[in-house]
Formats: structure tokens, C-alpha cells, sequence
């Protein structure tokens, strides 16, 4: 099911609409134009769906407004324990729901095999590093069940965000992962200017790369590791040498891969 439009709608709205179902098997929300409710009306929103209400696979996107809400009601009818598959976007500079985000990740631990976390326009990686560490890592050894971790960057406001500080973040979460995890994509987005496009090189240059063999050395199950660099530019493999070089382990298991994508195409954790 897929739920969207241009038009503003209200949370309960929306909740209505599914709770005229016991389960679901897909559920993406996008381009939801709502207004954020009162944390005390949660409660009585989560009224609006039948008990039996559950979610295999759930994908959330940055322009569901008032997501953490619905993740919350989602939550209190404990919907997410039914998880299998998580995509969701996460606002590392919003502490209150990167706490709804981290219970239900532990609430749905058991289940889920496959999460995505989506970064869009961080503007402070200093703070965004820290409440990451502090309150959404921790909570990823929870994920007994996992198989597959995505994390997608959006780099929309200059080149500038191409620097170390987006390795920080995704070496801080990749070294939070089980020790089962078996699949391993980090997708990286230009900017939508051309002032903004950058090289794979310039990505990889600001890699740390000994810790992040170190975080993946952790991955006792490992399959693969892919890079992903969503660009309207041509396709540009100098990096890819800078990230062999770092992952000698890797390459002698044949286990990485690199893909370019046309900006164009709309980018799906699975």
C-alpha cells in the first residue's frame, strides 16, 4: 500500500484509511502534508487502528511530516514487532525522534532483517555524529534478526558535506551492527545542482579507511559490500582504488562492489 499526495492530511486521516486493515504486508508513505500532533493526542490516535494491526515491510520517507508520530502510534499497538523490513528516514539532529526511532528499532529487533536509514541535508555533523552515537547505535546489536544494512546520504547543500564527517557517522553505525549481518550498502547522493557534484575520489579521499575494515572485521558473515554514487555526472572510478586499498581483505574475497546511478532513478533499499 502506498500512501501520498500533494494535498495536506491530517494524522488521523491517514490512520483511518489503515484502519480499514488487520495487516499489511507494504507500506510506503511519502509526500504526507500533516501537522504534527499534541504527544498527549498520540495515545488516542493509536485508537484509530484495530489491535491486530500489523507491518511486514514499512518505508517512510523525509517528506512524511510528523513521521515520528506515526512511527509512535505504530509503536504503542506494537505493529512494529510484526517488522520485517524497515526503511525509514532519520534526522539525526532531532534528539525526541531519534528516540521513537531507537524503541522501535528494540521493538522490533527480533524481526527485522533489512533496515535502511536515510540522511538528507545534515547541516551539523558535529551534533548529528553525537546523537547518533548516543542514542540510535546502541540500539543495534538489538537487530538479532538482521541480514541487510543500507545507509543512504543525500549531499544537498555544497560539496563540503563529502568530508570525513560522513565516514564518522557510517563507520559509528556500521560498528554498532550485529556480528551476523551479511549485507553491507552505503549509497552516497550529489547535490541537485551541478555546482554541487563531486567525484567518487573526493567521497573516498575522506574515508577512514582503517576503521572502517575494522568495523566490517566485525561481520563474521559477511557477503558483500556494495558502494553505491547516485550522479547525473559520467561515471568516475578513481575511488574505487582508494577503497581497495583500505579493504585488502575484502577484494581478496571478492566481496565488493561499486555501481554508479543516474540521479534520476528514484533510489530503493530493496
Amino acid at each position: 500500500m502506498h500512501i501520498g499526495g500533494s494535498f495536506p492530511q491530517e494524522i488521523s486521516d491517514v490512520l483511518d484509511v489503515l484502519g480499514c486493515f488487520s495487516r499489511i504486508d507494504n507500506l510506503s508513505m511519502q509526500h504526507i502534508d500533516s501537522e504534527t500532533p499534541d504527544i498527549n493526542d498520540v495515545g488516542n490516535l493509536s485508537s484509530m487502528l484495530v489491535s491486530t494491526f500489523c507491518v511486514k515491510s514499512l518505508s517512510m520517507s523525509s517528506f512524511v511530516a510528523g513521521i515520528g508520530s506515526y512511527l509512535d502510534v505504530l509503536d504503542r499497538i506494537q505493529a512494529i514487532q510484526t517488522l520485517e523490513r524497515l526503511d525509514v528516514e532519520c534526522l539525526p539532529l532531532d534528539a525526541m525522534y531519534l528516540r521513537t526511532l531507537s524503541r522501535i528499532i528494540t521493538n522490533g529487533g527480533s524481526n527485522i532483517e533489512e533496515l535502511s536509514l536515510r540522511f538528507s541535508d545534515i547541516k551539523d555533523y558535529t551534533v548529528a555524529s553525537r546523537n547518533l552515537s548516543d542514542l540510535v547505535s546502541p540500539t543495534l546489536l538489538s537487530l538479532t534478526s538482521l541480514q541487510s544494512f543500507t545507509i543512504y546520504l543525500s549531499l544537498n547543500v555544497s560539496a563540503v558535506s563529502a568530508d570525513v564527517s560522513i565516514w564518522t557517522i557510517i563507520v559509528d553505525l556500521i560498528s554498532a551492527l550485529p556480528t551476523a549481518t551479511r549485507h553491507i550498502t552505503i549509497a552516497i547522493q550529489d547535490g541537485v545542482s551541478p555546482l554541487w557534484r563531486i567525484t567518487w575520489k573526493t567521497i573516498f579521499e575522506g574515508m577512514n579507511g582503517s576503521a572502517l575494515r575494522m568495523g566490517l572485521q566485525r561481520l563474521t558473515e559477511l557477503e558483500v559490500v556494495r558502494f553505491v554514487h547516485i550522479s547525473s555526472g559520467k561515471p568516475d572510478l578513481r575511488g574505487v582504488s582508494i577503497v581497495e586499498r583500505a579493504l585488502p581483505e575484502l577484494v581478496g574475497r571478492d566481496i565488493l562492489r561499486f555501481e554508479q546511478r543516474d540521479a534520476k532513478e528514484q533510489f530503493n533499499a530493496w
